[in-house]
């Protein structure tokens, strides 16, 4: 009997607070399998049938960056343009205030993200999408190119 892994998202989100896990863990679930019925569904997703697995990991990195990284992308670029040149400690945002330390830890969270794209050759371009159907004509084009390169290197 095959193990029962955890799905990706839950991986992701684990130390995140329940109130952004819940429409994140929405929004994938939503995605992964509007993903699998077209990908069942479709002649032209047959490339990738066999990599579902990825599709997995891509659209919950993609959701993992729509939900959390750009919002903190937005935080520290907001952050900047209002402190630059001014000796201002931090910013309050309701109750909360945004200090310098703060920012660098953000910084430091979007470059692990942005490595760890780096580290399987993608860009955070990956997650600009708005409907489930264009990341996937994506992954059909790069799996693609894949063959045709696996096709060549085989004729040479």
């Amino acid at each position: 009997m095959a193990a029962r892994r955890s799905p990706i998202i839950n991986i992701i989100t684990s130390q995140l607070p329940g109130q952004l896990v819940a429409p994140m863990f929405q929004d994938f679930t939503r995605r992964f399998d509007e993903a699998k019925r077209m990908i069942n569904r479709y002649e032209f997703y047959q490339p990738i049938r066999q990599n579902l697995d990825t599709v997995e990991y891509l659209l919950a990195l993609s959701v993992f960056y729509n939900h959390v990284i750009a919002n903190l992308d937005g935080a520290e670029k907001f952050y900047g343009t209002v402190t630059q040149n001014r000796n201002i400690d931090g910013i309050s945002i309701g109750s909360y205030i945004l200090n310098r330390r703060e920012v660098l830890e953000i910084r430091r969270l979007i470059i692990s993200y942005e490595n760890l794209l780096s580290h399987f050759s993608l860009t955070p371009q990956i997650a600009n999408y708005e409907r489930t159907h264009e990341l996937l004509n994506r992954l059909v084009r790069i799996k693609n190119i894949e063959n045709e390169r696996d096709d060549q290197g085989s004729n040479e």
